[in-house]
C-alpha cells in the first residue's frame, strides 16, 4: 500500500472512530508509522487530508451502494441497499456509524468546505434513490400519492437511515436501524410488496 493510501486509510478509521476535531496529527503519525513531514509532503494540512478522506469515502460508499443495488426491479434494488446497510452494521456492531453523518454533526458549524464536500455526498446518494423511487413508480410498485413526490421521498428517507444509523450507535443495537428500514419499506411500497421485502 502507497504512503499516501495508507495516510488516507488510517485518517478516515480515526474520523470515523474518534471524529475528526479529536483526531491529532500525532494521533495519525501513531496509527500509520508515517511522521510528520511524510503526512506533509502529501497534504498540507488536516482539512485538506479530511477533503481526501471523503473523497476516498465517498468513492467506495458509492461503489457500495450500486453493487448492492441488485434484482430486476427497482423494489428488489432499493431493498438490496437497504439490506447491505443493515449487514455492514450488523458486522461492525454499530462501532463506527456512518462516516459523513459522523462529520456532518461535527463540522455543521466548523469548516464550510468539509460541511459542503459531505452535502455533496448526501445530495448524490438522494438522487440514486430518488431515479429508483421513479422506476418502482413507473413499475407500478410505489404508493399512488408518492408517485410524485421521488425527491422529497429522496431526502426523507436518507434522513430516516441516517437517523436509524445514530440510534443504532448509541445503543448498540442494529434493531434501531432494522425497524427503521422495514418502516420504509411499509410506507412506501404498495402491500403486496411488504411481507417478501422485509429486512432481518
Amino acid at each position: 500500500m502507497q504512503t499516501k493510501e495508507r495516510i488516507v486509510k488510517s485518517a478516515k478509521k480515526l474520523f470515523n472512530l474518534d471524529g475528526y476535531n479529536h483526531t491529532s496529527l500525532q494521533k495519525i503519525i501513531d496509527e500509520t508509522g508515517v511522521q510528520k513531514g511524510g503526512i506533509y509532503y502529501y497534504f498540507s494540512d488536516k482539512e485538506t487530508l479530511g477533503f481526501e478522506v471523503i473523497k476516498k469515502a465517498e468513492e467506495e460508499f458509492m461503489k457500495f451502494l450500486n453493487s448492492s443495488s441488485t434484482g430486476k426491479t427497482a423494489v428488489e434494488k432499493i431493498v438490496g441497499q437497504f439490506t447491505a446497510i443493515l449487514n455492514y452494521h450488523k458486522r461492525t456492531r454499530c462501532r463506527f456509524g456512518c462516516i459523513f453523518g459522523n462529520i456532518a454533526l461535527e463540522m455543521a458549524n466548523g469548516s464550510e468546505g468539509i460541511r459542503k464536500a459531505v452535502e455533496a455526498v448526501f445530495e448524490k446518494w438522494e438522487k440514486l434513490i430518488e431515479n429508483l423511487l421513479e422506476e418502482a413508480a413507473k413499475e407500478g410498485d410505489l404508493n399512488n400519492e408518492l408517485e410524485n413526490e421521488t425527491e422529497k421521498l429522496s431526502k426523507t428517507i436518507v434522513a430516516a437511515i441516517e437517523g436509524g444509523i445514530m440510534l443504532s450507535k448509541t445503543g448498540r443495537d442494529y434493531h434501531h436501524l432494522e425497524t427503521v428500514l422495514n418502516s420504509i419499506i411499509l410506507l412506501i411500497f404498495k402491500g403486496e410488496m411488504h411481507g417478501k421485502n422485509s429486512i432481518r
